[in-house]
């Protein structure tokens, strides 16, 4: 009994990282004048399992997610924005305090020249990031694009060009994309609601990012042999 459970939590912990993650934005706007709405998803297993973030009137709302529904009647109140904005005006006061302080110890105690660590660091991390970002495209995908409402400007002339160019768009085939936006000549503003949903393999990006690790520990090791007199005071 105790090997079947074993099992399951491995077959689960594999699962966990090699079945692709789903993340979803839903952005909703009723009307001119009106708030946003929206909720962000992070569903794991192909999006059965996960967790939803819905802000609706400037409340937070976080659900869990079962077989790609949010389920609304176990949501928990998060708080609203005013009060995180309180908190964050006396974060941005502490931590300017703190930068004064840094800067003062920082006038105090000696560095190396300037232009010697970005030489260094730029041997170092130039190479291995840009191999990082050329395979960063893998793991990621698309599931879903779908734009859907009502765009006025101030000229409707404009209104009827722009809108042109999106129904350009509306017509290319494609089973990710989807474009329906209507023209509004009266009332200027934008209406409607926004819809992406996103695709990776948290397996694959840990891979990556491991291997990004192991690659510039590797350059440090070869930078330090071949350069054994430099010392910078950070490593």
């Amino acid at each position: 009994m105790l090997l079947i459970f074993v099992y399951c939590i491995a077959g689960l912990v594999l699962a966990f990282f090699l079945l692709p993650t789903r993340i979803g934005l839903t952005v909703q706007r009723q009307g001119e004048g009106q708030g946003l709405n929206a909720v962000f998803s992070w569903g794991f297993f192909v999006g059965i399992l996960g967790l939803c973030l819905r802000i609706q009137a400037g409340k937070r709302y976080l659900s869990p997610i079962f077989a790609g529904r949010p389920l609304t009647f176990l949501s928990l109140h998060l708080g609203s924005e005013t009060k995180k904005k309180k908190r964050k005006s006396a974060d941005k006061k502490e931590e300017a305090k703190s930068e004064d302080a840094e800067q003062k110890t920082a006038e105090k105690t000696p560095s190396t020249p300037l232009l010697q660590r970005l030489a260094f660091f730029a041997d170092l991390l130039l190479r291995p990031a840009l191999h990082f970002l050329q395979r960063l495209k893998r793991p990621f995908g698309l599931y879903k694009l779908h734009v859907e409402g009502e765009l006025g400007l101030a000229d409707p002339g404009e209104t009827g060009k722009f809108c042109g160019y999106l129904y350009g768009l509306s017509g290319i085939k494609n089973k990710y994309l989807d474009v329906d936006i209507k023209p509004n000549f009266t009332t200027p503003g934008i209406r409607g609601q926004l819809q992406l949903a996103i695709r990776f393999h948290l397996g694959y990006l840990l891979f990556l990012i491991l291997a990004l690790g192991l690659e510039i520990g590797m350059r440090w090791l070869l930078l330090r042999l071949v350069r054994p007199s430099w010392r910078p005071g950070f490593i």
